[in-house]
This record gives C-alpha cells, sequence and structure tokens, in this order.
C-alpha cells in the first residue's frame, strides 16, 4: 500500500479499518488491520484484529501465526503456545505446526 510507504500509516489504518468494518466476515481484511496498526506500534490493535480474522475464520493459519508473532514480541510466551496449540487443533495434520510448538515447548522446559 502506498499510504504505509509514504508514511501516511494512520491514513491506511483508518481506510482499512473501514473497509474491515463494512466487510466483518473478511477475515483477510481484519488481519490486514492487525497488520497495519502493529507495524504502526499499536500492538492492541493489531492483537484484537488478528483475534478477530481467528474468529472470523479459524481455519486461516496465517492469522494464527500472525498472532503469535505479535505475542512473542511482547514476551508473553504461554499465550504463544496456546496460540499454536489452537492452530494445531484446526489443522492437526501440519508438520509445520507440529515442529513450531515442539520447539516452543522444549525452548520453555518443564511447565
Amino acid at each position: 500500500m502506498l499510504d504505509q510507504r509514504d508514511g501516511r500509516v494512520d491514513q491506511s489504518l483508518a481506510r482499512v479499518s473501514a473497509a474491515a468494518k463494512a466487510a466483518p466476515k473478511d477475515a483477510g481484511l481484519a488481519r490486514l488491520v492487525g497488520d497495519i496498526a502493529w507495524r504502526s506500534g499499536r500492538a492492541d490493535i493489531a492483537e484484537t484484529s488478528y483475534q478477530r480474522a481467528i474468529e472470523i475464520d479459524p481455519n486461516q493459519l496465517e492469522s494464527y501465526g500472525r498472532l503469535a508473532g505479535l505475542l512473542s514480541a511482547q514476551r508473553r510466551s504461554s499465550e504463544v503456545v496456546r496460540t499454536y496449540e489452537a492452530a494445531l487443533a484446526k489443522n492437526p495434520k501440519s508438520g509445520e505446526l507440529h515442529l513450531v510448538l515442539g520447539i516452543l515447548k522444549e525452548t520453555q522446559g518443564p511447565a
């Protein structure tokens, strides 16, 4: 989006938020609101937007990854694990999710 590259992130966020509000069942738009919010330092809006994207379409694994990345950046390790566990519940055959979750649990040590 041109707005982001030109430094007009607030305008981008307002436009995409309006589009997401107009299309409340569009998980991709909800995730995009999260992406823009995160890039502009608005982690609270980003987190809410990623959670909304997951609510809209729990099978879209990309939203889980974005939420987990945000939580990880905030050092909220147990929530990162829960997010990947939720993603794995939706896609139990995903080798990548099994691997990521295994690594996360290994690095956390015993519960």
